[in-house]
């Protein structure tokens, strides 16, 4: 059996110093929360930063 999730964080969507979505930053912090146990929503609407990525930087959230 797996580790049993016991929280839910909204997961925000890192930026690089050009305003580009930051794929290796992104990796680095869903494997920290992956190994503490913690389940997460991303790109919502929630912490905004869904309505500034493009659809291309989306597909890639979603997809990573």
């Amino acid at each position: 059996m797996g580790k049993k999730l016991s929280s839910v964080v909204v997961c925000l969507t890192p930026f690089d110093d050009k305003g580009a979505f930051d794929e290796a930053a992104f990796r680095r912090q869903l494997g920290r929360l992956r190994e503490a146990g913690v389940c997460v929503y991303m790109a919502g609407s929630g912490s905004g930063e869904a309505y500034s990525l493009t659809k291309e930087e989306r597909d890639r959230v979603m997809a990573v």
